[in-house]
């Protein structure tokens, strides 16, 4: 880091030296830090504070790349396939054609379905396991979303979308985590 050093003082070393500090984070965070850097000294060289730009033509050390990719149709026809008869397979759905979150698809029941769209607006927190239904922080925590067709078979449940082994929702953690372990073995 460069600390209280003045701009006009910082050389191209210096910004090399705080992005190898930011090697081994994600591509993205170490790209991001370098935008904004970037972003002060091009204020600089504008506002004439300094006469060049001391990040220009430094290389970005390399990061991680995440493990995040867009599924195959293979296995989204897979997911659809034993989603029919699994336990967990409404939750699953709602997390693949609604774009839920894990705790969302556990808050979701059939109440939140209005026509053609469903009401995203609760989501699951645990609390030493135990389950409890936590509102967004504000209303833009709300969302709907289109039914998309291959959703539309799972919404005739009543109730909850994910279940324990009894039917019974909210589910606790370890009861989720088992259903989903159960469902990605199958």
């Amino acid at each position: 880091a460069m600390g209280y050093k003045p701009l006009r003082s910082i050389t191209e070393l210096d910004i090399v030296a705080m992005m190898n500090t930011r090697a081994g984070l994600s591509e993205s965070a170490i790209r991001h830090t370098y935008i904004i850097v970037n972003a002060i000294f091009r204020a600089a060289v504008r506002n004439r504070m300094i006469q060049f730009n001391p990040c220009e033509g430094v290389e970005l050390p390399e990061g991680t790349t995440g493990t995040h990719r867009a599924l195959e149709h293979w296995e989204i026809d897979l997911i659809e396939k034993v989603a029919q008869t699994h336990r967990l397979g409404y939750g699953i759905m709602l997390m693949l054609w609604a774009g839920c979150r894990r705790a969302e698809a556990c808050a979701f029941t059939s109440d939140d379905i209005e026509g053609d769209e469903l009401r995203i607006r609760e989501s699951i927190e645990w609390f030493s396991n135990q389950p409890a239904i936590k509102n967004p922080k504000s209303e833009a925590g709300t969302r709907m979303t289109p039914i998309f067709p291959k959703l539309r078979p799972f919404l005739s449940k009543q109730g909850y979308a994910v279940t324990n082994a009894q039917g019974k929702g909210p589910v606790s953690r370890s009861a989720f985590t088992r259903a989903f372990n159960s469902f990605v073995y199958r």
